[in-house]
């Protein structure tokens, strides 16, 4: 089951991350973090204060697109209830799946990564020679 207790430190571990991405770039380059990927598989169950701090961890990264992999119905419900809410123009619906994408195993999770990564490798200019 995770617990607030248990993932609080998921924000730090996120934070910590693009601190690192940061310090290996070049005051020139930019770098934003795509896509944050959450394995539930080993995971029953959630509570309200534990989806709070995972939708905390993925607003740190804002052009991130969360990937949840492995949860089961009752992980869903969870996330679902307590995404955040749409945009002001929505006020009051929340955003059941529209700020998370869910995947039934990490590998369909990684492979949508991987494809949307390629795809924008693809489409990208080619670097003047």
């Amino acid at each position: 089951v995770l617990y607030f207790g248990s993932c609080a430190s998921l924000v730090e571990v996120v934070d910590e991350h693009l601190r690192r991405l940061g310090g290996c770039l070049h005051d020139s380059e930019q770098l934003e973090l795509g896509y944050l990927v959450l394995d539930f598989a080993q995971c029953p169950a959630v509570d309200a204060t534990s989806v709070s701090a995972l939708f905390e961890a993925a607003s740190l990264c804002p052009a991130a697109r969360l990937l949840v992999a492995g949860a089961n119905s009752t992980c869903l419900a969870a996330l679902g209830r307590h995404a955040p809410l749409l945009s002001e123009g929505e006020a009051g619906r929340w955003s059941e799946f529209e700020r998370f994408e869910s995947y039934s195993t990490l590998d369909l999770a990684l492979e949508r990564v991987e494809a949307a990564l390629l795809e924008r490798h693809r489409r990208s200019p080619l670097p003047p020679r």
